[in-house]
Parts: C-alpha cells; structure tokens; sequence
C-alpha cells in the first residue's frame, strides 16, 4: 500500500500551510511545491536543498518564457489540464484500491497460476551457425580431430556469439529454437549434433545440460504480481463507471 500512502502525503500537502523558502525575481517557491517535486526532500535535507535548486533554475526559466512570449497559451492550459486529470485520476484509483486491498489469497492463487505458466525445464548449449551443409561438416570434422568447439566457432560461426565459443547460457524450453528442441530433450552431456538446417543456414551444435526451470518464491515476485492484480481491479473499476457514465464521443476531423 506504499502508493497509497504516497497519494495521502500529497493530498494531505494540498491542504496543508505552505512556507516561502525561496523567492524568484518576487515569485515564490514554497516547501510543498518542493516536496511535490520530490517526496524524497520531507526526510532528506540534502534532496530538499538539491530540489530547491532545481525549482530555482526552473523558475528563472519560466520567466523567460512569459517575457518573451514563447508559451503558447492554449497548448500550456491542455497540458496543466491532463497534468491536473492524471493526478486526480491517480488518487481516485489509489482510494479505490486503499478501500479494496488485494487479498493474500488473491496474491496465492495468482502465484500459483504463474508458476504453472513457466516453463518446465531450461537447456544449455553452445552452438556454431554455419551457411551451407558443406561447412557443417567441416565443422564435424574439426572436432573428430581435436579441434575446441570454441576455436571452431571464431573460425566458422556467423552467429553473433562466435567471438564467446557459441555459448548462449541456459535457455528456457519454450524460448528454445524448433529445430532444436527434439535434441536437447534427449541429448547425451557434450554430445554433438548436426548439421542441422535452421533458418539461418545450418547448425553444430554441443549439448551442456538440462536442470528443472528455477521457481522463484512469492516473495521474490510479489510486488509485480500485486502491481498486476491492482491494475486490473483499477481497469474493472474503470470499467463500472464507463457503465454508468454517460459518454459522448464527438467526431473531429483532423488535419495535418
């Protein structure tokens, strides 16, 4: 709920008595247009400082602009128009959600379905792509004569990893390429497969290992798993008051 209580500090800033700490050719720079800026600055003087400054440049610049004439009027009231929406529209969902917390077993049950979502195993490889069947088997030679996969991979691969022996670390099954997975999923440790035609020309590849996908635990993703449920309750809540609002789209020609 550290969103929420985010919202109360800026509402409770909106009613609460500002104090000048700074002033700009007669305009003033207050603590909450500083606290604002950066929530930060209420616990840390040197944020507070650092944002004062920044307000400080910003003013100067903004002055500029008004004697100038550089705003432009109608476009400037647009944007403090969605700027003023946006902040509105947060604390509505925000209150929302603060009155409708997700519940744990929410939070369980969705974790349970995203494991279930992953993959079951993850493989290890290295592998050299060559352009033609021919170099393939060159390659296959190379190595029934003694020759490191890795020194075959800097003299033959037109892959991106040549230059690293072909490695490509441990690959999730379902992000594993079609023409491999057949043999990895059966591979004997260090065998060597190929040529094999891919999309890219032809592939020799060396079989390093399987192990069971990694789960991380629910303390390692609750925060994202939160972050989905919110949002998706803020989007049927959305949804409820589309239902129950009277909604009319004007149609607007546009020109470039």
């Amino acid at each position: 709920m550290k969103y929420w209580f985010a919202i109360c500090f800026w509402l409770i800033s909106l009613t609460a008595s500002a104090t000048t700490v700074a002033t700009v050719d007669g305009h003033p720079i207050t603590d909450l247009m500083i606290y604002a800026a950066n929530p930060q600055a209420r616990e840390n003087p040197t944020a507070f400082k650092d944002t004062l400054n920044v307000l400080v440049s910003r003013q100067l610049l903004a002055d500029v602009a008004r004697s100038e004439n550089i705003l432009n009027q109608s476009a400037l009231d647009a944007d403090l128009a969605v700027q003023k929406q946006m902040l509105e529209a947060k604390a509505a969902a925000q209150a929302y959600l603060h009155e409708h917390p997700v519940s744990e077993r929410k939070i369980q049950q969705v974790y349970q379905d995203y494991l279930k979502s992953l993959p079951t195993e993850e493989f290890r490889f290295r592998y050299i792509l060559v352009k033609s069947y021919e170099e393939g088997e060159l390659v296959i030679d190379g190595l029934k004569r003694g020759k490191s996969f890795t020194q075959l991979a800097a003299e033959y691969s037109i892959a991106k990893n040549a230059a690293t022996g072909g490695e490509v670390g441990w690959v999730p099954e379902n992000e594993t390429p079609a023409t491999l997975i057949k043999y990895l999923q059966s591979a004997e440790p260090m065998a060597v497969y190929g040529p094999i035609p891919s999309p890219g020309g032809f592939i020799v590849f060396q079989f390093l290992g399987k192990r069971a996908f990694p789960k991380p635990r629910l303390e390692e993703v609750e925060g994202q798993i939160r972050t989905k449920i919110e949002n998706e309750e803020v989007e049927q809540y959305i949804d409820r008051l589309r239902k129950k609002s009277s909604i009319v789209i004007e149609k607007v020609d546009h020109h470039d």
